[in-house]
């Protein structure tokens, strides 16, 4: 599949906000390499950073742009009091994009922790008990930190939203009292 780049137009059927060359020249100024990914890649991170359509601010500005492409949106004041306009493709969200087809490339989740362990089972029986799969560091040391791409979603995106809360989808902020 090509990739057809939304300019801030509403593009019909476009399927990413940057070109695979012009992710490949603003890679290194994130401090990622992209020399080997694929269009289908980048592809596949707008369908990633996509998943979460429902939580960002405002509404489509066009009823024709492509179905992986969320913004432009109706002008909106953002999370950091920055007004987007509505025929405006933030940075932030095509930094989003490399950062995700970068994820990608390196055989990551577009949206997990790193570094993090993953919740195999959990048990409650007077005191919480968590098992953990082997998926990284074990020790109690180690702080989970947001991927990159959901931090440069964060401004575009409703405050309560799973995203703001965390990884994690609709439980993200779910509170267990004792």
């Amino acid at each position: 599949m090509a990739i057809t780049v939304e300019d801030g137009t509403g593009i019909a059927n476009s399927n990413s906000y940057i070109s695979l060359i012009d992710a490949q020249t603003l890679a290194p100024d994130l401090g990622l390499d992209l020399i080997t990914v694929t269009e289908a890649q980048l592809i596949n991170a707008m369908q990633e950073i996509t998943k979460y359509s429902t939580d960002y601010l405002s509404s489509r500005a066009t009823a024709i742009q492509g179905v992986l492409c969320d913004f432009p949106r109706l002008e909106f004041t953002d999370n950091n009091g920055f007004v987007v306009l509505s025929d405006e493709v933030p940075q932030a969200v095509i930094n989003a994009q490399v950062q995700g087809a970068s994820d990608i490339l390196n055989g990551l989740s577009v949206f997990s922790t790193a570094p993090s362990r993953n919740v195999q089972s959990e048990e409650v029986v007077g005191a919480v008990k968590i098992s953990y799969f082997d998926s990284g560091d074990s020790s109690d040391t180690v702080n989970s930190q947001t991927s990159a791409t959901i931090i440069y979603l964060k401004p575009y995106v409703e405050p309560l939203s799973s995203l703001i809360e965390g990884v994690g989808g609709a439980n993200a902020g779910l509170l267990v009292k004792y």
